[in-house]
């Protein structure tokens, strides 16, 4: 699953947040989804079921290719293991990486959004604090900052630009995430 999640979201154009499901992932103060069996292979599980003598059902419809995710695990998968069989275990460090490097980002975003004030339901942060950083990381706070709105951009990677002193938008859709 996390192999397939990746690929789905990179083939979609997800940019960055090409990460899968987590194998623990906190709901709400007391809910919690574990998933133990998420970074068990296929074949680890089978072999389980058959060495207890434990009989087990497959879906059917694992086979209908109509489905993405099925033709990744169907087609797409047994070609890429052909030219590399421990491709998944390379997706799973890539994947860790891009965390690593995810939560290094968020950490400067979160040190920039130190400055943001919220009133009434806006959000401001001063140009100052914008320009002097990358416009990279001057995407991403501002993203941030629609999040703390409960916004979200629909459309558009590199919307923002900072051109003399004013915060320029290029085409995209925000949509209110209360919708």
């Amino acid at each position: 699953i996390v192999c397939e999640t990746f690929f789905l979201r990179a083939i979609r154009g997800s940019g960055t947040n090409l990460g899968s499901i987590s194998d623990n992932m906190v709901l709400t103060e007391n809910i919690s989804v574990v998933r133990p069996l998420l970074k068990i292979s296929k074949s680890e599980i089978l072999d389980y079921l058959n060495s207890e003598n434990i009989s087990y059902v497959l879906d059917q419809t694992n086979n209908d290719n109509d489905f993405s995710r099925n033709r990744l695990r169907n087609v797409l998968f047994p070609v890429i293991e052909l030219i590399n069989p421990s491709y998944r275990q390379n997706i799973d460090q890539l994947l860790f990486y891009l965390k690593e490097q995810n939560l290094y980002l968020d950490s400067l975003v979160q040190s920039i959004l130190d400055e943001v004030v919220i009133c009434n339901g806006t959000v401001s942060l001063p140009l100052k604090c914008l320009k002097k950083n990358d416009p990279f990381l001057q995407n991403r706070v501002i993203f941030k900052m629609l999040e703390l709105l409960k916004l979200k951009i629909i459309q558009g990677n590199n919307v923002f630009s900072l051109k003399e002193n004013k915060l320029e938008l290029s085409d995209f859709e925000i949509r209110s995430s209360h919708v």
